[in-house]
């Protein structure tokens, strides 16, 4: 309005109301983008060593104390893959050993998660998401002193929950007793952290 009572003629180009420019917003984007990537895609994985107080278990807890070795299947050495995200604390464990000429393996998947209350639910989803069991249904539930759950599928996996943390563990087993065998060293360890 002003200039116009000077005589100024309106200028009808589009003004830039931007307090900062796209450039800048680009590189804040990219920046945040790559640091979530690092967060969720970083590879912290180890060898596994010989004890630790985290919450998975070794073959020796379920009595197969052996020399460490690769896979003869794969090449692989031992490892633990540790990772947290919002939602939990994650390890994914896989470990070989020589025991009686005969090579052992174990694998599995330990969660801490944030909230007690996703435990019924993420609990479903592994068990759908198991390697050798074709759904929850593949699960027979049976009871363990100091756990509030597991389940054990096939002579193949374990499945334990107490309290916010759950795991699930794969490895061939000769009969039920001995699944719930090492279901019981889980419970023993998990008990003996608090």
């Amino acid at each position: 309005y002003r200039n116009l009572k000077k005589g100024t003629p309106l200028n009808h180009a589009p003004k830039s109301r931007r307090l900062i420019s796209i450039s800048v917003e680009l590189a804040v984007l990219v920046l945040f983008c790559a640091a979530l990537g690092y967060h969720f895609f970083a590879d912290n994985s180890y060898p596994m060593p010989a004890s630790s107080a985290d919450p998975y278990i070794f073959l020796a807890d379920l009595g197969m104390d052996g020399e460490r070795t690769t896979s003869f299947v794969t090449g692989k050495e031992s490892t633990v893959t540790y990772k947290q995200t919002h939602l939990a604390e994650y390890w994914q464990c896989s470990e070989y050993v020589s025991y009686h000429g005969n090579e052992e393996w174990l694998k599995q998947n330990t969660y801490i998660l944030k909230n007690k209350n996703m435990v019924p639910h993420f609990t479903i989803a592994v068990m759908n998401g198991s390697a050798f069991a074709p759904s929850k249904d593949g699960f027979k539930s049976v009871t363990i002193d100091g756990l509030d759950q597991a389940w054990i599928s096939n002579y193949l996996e374990c499945i334990a929950v107490k309290g916010n943390m759950v795991t699930i563990f794969t490895h061939p087993w000769e009969n039920e007793k001995d699944m719930i065998a090492a279901l019981k060293s889980v419970s023993e360890k998990w008990n003996s952290v608090e």
